[in-house]
């Protein structure tokens, strides 16, 4: 299994750099695979893109990245189930909690809660919105506060 790559191309002027991050994303939904890549690029992340959840978890052990984002529901194995092989491979070999970002259409208060309760950091809304994504960046990797949730208009 080899992640499909995404060339990190310069950066918009108008926008935050993060030149030099790289990003799974884990997306079933070719649509949403080419939009994701797309705005992770304008924001300098190089990103691996894979179609399932067995397929992310295979791509974290054959490589680090600086933050996790994936669908909620792909098959073969959810973002859950793969979300919680990820940490258990983490912790296994002493790695360095990355930055793990739920994106789903399903933004009900209840949903959003569970994600984090089962080891997401952040939930990202569908449809998704640059800013949003830019948000989510800034959070994993300045540490800047946002909102728990970013959503389409954040």
């Amino acid at each position: 299994m080899t992640a499909a790559k995404v060339q990190a191309a310069a950066p918009s002027s108008k926008l935050a750099s993060f030149q030099g991050r790289r990003a799974l994303v884990a997306e079933d939904n070719r649509a949403n695979q080419v939009v994701i890549s797309a705005m992770l690029r304008k924001l300098g992340v190089e990103a691996d893109i894979v179609s399932n959840g067995r397929q992310a978890v295979e791509a974290c052990k054959n490589g680090r990245y600086d933050i996790y984002i994936q669908d909620y529901s792909m098959p073969v194995m959810n973002g859950v189930e793969a979300l919680q092989a990820i940490l258990g491979f983490e912790l296994s070999r002493n790695r360095v909690h990355t930055f793990a970002v739920v994106c789903t259409a399903n933004t009900m208060s209840f949903q959003v809660e569970e994600y984090l309760r089962e080891g997401f950091d952040v939930h990202l809304s569908k449809p998704l919105a640059l800013q949003g994504v830019k948000k989510v960046l800034a959070l994993a990797f300045e540490g800047k506060a946002a909102l728990p949730s970013a959503g389409p208009g954040a």
